[in-house]
């Protein structure tokens, strides 16, 4: 599972010149970095009115997907309205990343923050939680070395059961039975690449 970290500050505190820069430098060292960016634009100013895509959303279809050479864009309609169901869509589409990089989403309590401030005299916000650093744009030098730190921590989510598109909890010796037995009946069928090769998992049963 991925390690999540919200960019968050106010408008024109450098979020997204520090969010490249440490996608650009982790990207460098062989890390899988993965953004969402959070807007107050429309659908209209992110989709066209007279695009196809467009067209299959105004028509009914709850998610539509455009598909390019060397890209995809996904269109959600039905995006759930409880933090903790967004956050769990999220982990789902960002399974086998190792970062995620969240700019905004200061409201989010439970998502770690690193605060950017537009400069020294500028005064941090009462309210907002979770906050694991503070620092200025010109810092990001700073910042790349804690989202390295950050990364070191040990991540022990290796492993997801969903039932009816819900997060089941699991018990830590639960998590390792599941992944030891999808782990041996692998072994023993043939095309699949050997144990220690093998990255992500994906098993779905239809009823």
């Amino acid at each position: 599972m991925p390690k999540f970290l919200a960019l968050s500050g106010y408008h024109n505190s450098g979020k997204t010149t520090v969010g490249t820069y440490i996608a650009a430098k982790l990207s460098e060292k062989g890390y899988k970095v993965g953004v969402i960016k959070s807007t107050k634009e429309t659908t209209e100013e992110t989709d066209k009115p007279s695009s196809d895509t467009f067209k299959y959303r105004k028509a009914g279809a709850k998610l539509v997907a455009l598909f390019q050479k060397d890209r995809m864009t996904l269109f959600i309609e039905d995006m759930p309205k409880e933090k903790n169901k967004v956050f769990t869509l999220f982990e789902r589409l960002f399974f086998d990343y190792d970062l995620v990089i969240l700019e905004g989403f200061k409201e989010w309590k439970d998502v770690p923050k690193i605060w950017l401030k537009r400069n020294d005299e500028e005064t941090l916000p009462e309210g907002i939680e979770n906050i694991q650093m503070v620092a200025e744009a010109k810092d990001k030098e700073k910042i790349l070395s804690f989202v390295e730190d950050y990364l070191g921590i040990q991540n022990n989510e290796n492993i997801k059961i969903f039932v009816n598109h819900e997060d089941i909890p699991l018990k830590p010796h639960l998590k390792l039975l599941c992944q030891n037995i999808m782990l041996g009946i692998l072994a023993s069928l043939r095309g699949v690449p050997k144990v220690e090769e093998v990255k992500t998992i994906e098993v779905l049963i239809k009823r």
